[in-house]
């Protein structure tokens, strides 16, 4: 027997995948509420006990988009071997980070409630997630010796800039492989963190 806690959950889950959808398809601005609430099926009251705003509901989504890419990272991360080819694999799991139609619409919503400092303080702790990824394999490449020892938190926080950089910049100018330009990038970057 489902309890009244496992129901408003279950309810809850609903409306977030209904309402990615939407985000999804329309972009964070063009999203309305109405919209979602006319993909779930659910009524406006059920959206609104669960989901106090629009940018409440979107960063629900981004929280759990970001759990996603970390769990699909760790997934991936299992079969190699080295620093060096976690590196790649990381740049080429933040290029399809990029493609997204959900992290497209978080560039809008980044945009739209940059002056709300609340959101900015979500977004920043959101950010915050991929530090420990990121450091991982930098720390893995210092103690292996791939990699020459340095401070660990200036080449992470370094590190994690120039991954998110090289793709927010290949969205602007709309440059079509991702993945070339992430290698590229991961190529470059290496020659600097050669013993």
């Amino acid at each position: 027997m489902t309890s009244a806690k496992d129901k408003a959950e279950n309810t809850k889950k609903l409306i977030a995948e209904k309402a990615k959808e939407v985000f999804s398809q329309k972009g964070y601005f063009l999203a309305s509420m109405e919209m979602i609430r006319a993909n779930s099926g659910m009524s406006k009251g059920s959206i609104y006990y669960h989901f106090k705003s629009k940018s409440d509901l979107f960063m629900y989504l981004l929280d759990l988009y970001i759990l996603e890419w970390i769990d699909k990272w760790e997934e991936k991360a299992v079969g190699l071997k080295t620093a060096k080819e976690k590196l790649y694999a990381l740049a080429e799991h933040f290029a399809l980070d990029f493609e997204s139609p959900l992290m497209q619409a978080a560039v809008e919503f980044s945009g739209s409630e940059a002056s709300d400092p609340k959101i900015i303080e979500q977004l920043y702790e959101l950010n915050n997630r991929y530090f420990p990824v990121v450091q991982k394999v930098i720390e893995e490449g210092m103690a292996n010796g791939e990699f020459k020892n340095a401070n660990l938190e200036e080449i992470t926080i370094i590190t994690y800039g120039y991954l998110a950089s090289v793709g927010s910049i290949c969205k602007m100018i709309d440059y079509p492989d991702m993945n070339k330009i992430y290698k590229m990038a991961v190529d470059v970057f290496l020659d600097g963190l050669k013993k």
